[in-house]
């Protein structure tokens, strides 16, 4: 695990434990470990943001923004998680849903291009 990664892990569990000035100092070291890190850009800004300091979290927000991978993909990121299926395994109101074949079959399609999760409505929300 690199400097970065440790620093980011730490940074994690602060957060976690909602203790944001310390999760903000775990991630901002780690920014200087790997200053090319967007992801850490953004666990800072969630940091500020929790905290209201709305013009800071905004100005990490932006250094995604060189990122070409980032922030483009909306609902889609959600789909490229590798972790996505034991997510919804361990999950007891989407665990039913994986016998699901039409589920499945979207939920494979939207994995292949998690583009198509911005464009259509493929899991519409429950009835109130």
């Amino acid at each position: 695990m690199s400097e970065a990664d440790t620093f980011k892990d730490k940074g994690n569990k602060a957060f976690a434990a909602k203790d944001y000035d310390t999760a903000n100092e775990w991630f901002s070291k780690a920014i200087e470990a790997d200053p090319s890190n967007h992801v850490l850009f953004s666990n800072r800004s969630a940091c500020y943001a929790a905290k209201k300091n709305w013009g800071v979290a905004l100005e990490d927000a932006k250094n995604q923004d060189a990122n070409p991978d980032t922030g483009n993909l909306g609902m889609g990121k959600f789909f490229s998680d590798p972790a996505l299926m034991s997510k919804l395994s361990a999950n007891p109101k989407t665990a039913k849903h994986l016998a699901d074949p039409s589920f499945m079959q979207k939920l494979q399609m939207l994995q292949q291009n998690p583009r198509m999760a911005d464009r259509y409505d493929y899991f519409p929300s429950p009835p109130p």
